[in-house]
């Protein structure tokens, strides 16, 4: 058996005790020549892909993440890719499949199931009829499940997807839970309307949310942004409604908390259920605050949606 030897040694950073990885379908997300999509899984409950454009005439390559997902808590014991779908098994007993778009831009969560007895390893099959999921446990189970199919021409859902990956829907969902329906707005009904109207004639995406100046938002959604050498007094001058908008642009743009400041963080600002502090607080029905993606894989897996 003839081995040839590697011209290039690629190292990934920022991973913590690797335990799966695999290698993307270069023709499912639609790669160019020399470049591939690796998705590593590990003991932080993070699922990284990085992309890797290697040059043949140099015999290098350069390697950069691209997205980042979370698992519910603990590490995953098992990763596999099917096409532009992509599954994990992770410590917590739950399988979640995600469907990446081209070249690991955004990806979306089509569903987590609980896998009884501890952790369990999973794989993707093609079938004619649709790919199906497997789970097995340590326990002795092999469960199958039948994969959803793509959504077609239906608007995409946005729950739980970072603000810079949202579409029309994120942008109307975080108007109507940040601005327009929180506690104690005395907004008229029709505002919300037309809020939804400015944002689709800007053709609004959560990208422009983030990268575009905070005073020109103001005015692309209508309203009146005072020229005031003191920026400060501009905005104290501002309404109510326009001070909040303001707020919730800023905390978006808000960089993660260090360690530290999150390790410091009391417990009413943490997620019950990742114990991290919350992004996206969300409300539900037992009274408790959830960071939204937590609470939607949660539900997810206990087959509540």
């Amino acid at each position: 058996m003839q081995v040839n030897e590697l011209s290039a040694e690629i190292t990934l950073c920022s991973l913590d005790g690797v335990q799966s990885c695999d290698f993307a379908t270069s023709s499912a997300l639609a790669l160019p020549e020399n470049m591939y999509i690796l998705a590593t899984a590990g003991a932080d409950s993070l699922v990284k892909m990085w992309s890797i454009h290697y040059d043949k005439e140099l015999g290098s390559a350069a390697v950069r993440a691209v997205l980042t997902l979370e698992l519910q808590g603990g590490g995953a014991a098992s990763l596999r890719w099917s096409g532009a779908l992509l599954a994990a098994a992770s410590a917590d007993r739950v399988l979640r499949v995600w469907r990446v778009a081209a070249r690991g831009a955004a990806a979306s969560l089509l569903g987590a199931l609980a896998c009884g007895g501890g952790a369990p390893a999973v794989a993707l099959l093609e079938d004619p009829a649709g790919p199906l999921l497997l789970g097995g446990s340590l326990g002795g189970q092999l469960a199958a499940w039948r994969v959803p199919p793509e959504r077609g021409d239906h608007e995409p859902h946005d729950d739980g997807t970072p603000p810079c990956y949202w579409q029309r829907e994120g942008v109307r969902r975080w108007l109507r839970e940040c601005i327009t329906n929180v506690p104690g707005s005395e907004l008229p009904p029709d505002k919300e309307t037309f809020l939804n109207e400015r944002a689709d004639e800007a053709n609004m995406t959560g990208s422009k949310l983030l990268s575009t100046s905070i005073d020109t938002l103001l005015e692309l959604f209508g309203y009146e942004v005072e020229q005031c050498d003191d920026g400060a007094a501009g905005e104290a001058a501002e309404g109510a409604e326009q001070a909040r908008m303001r707020d919730e642009l800023r905390w978006l743009r808000a960089p993660p908390p260090s360690y530290d400041h999150e390790r410091a963080a009391p417990h009413a600002l943490r997620c019950p259920l990742s114990h991290r502090v919350m992004r996206e607080p969300v409300s539900a029905a037992d009274g408790y605050t959830y960071e939204r993606a937590n609470i939607l894989d949660w539900f997810l897996a206990a087959g509540t949606m």
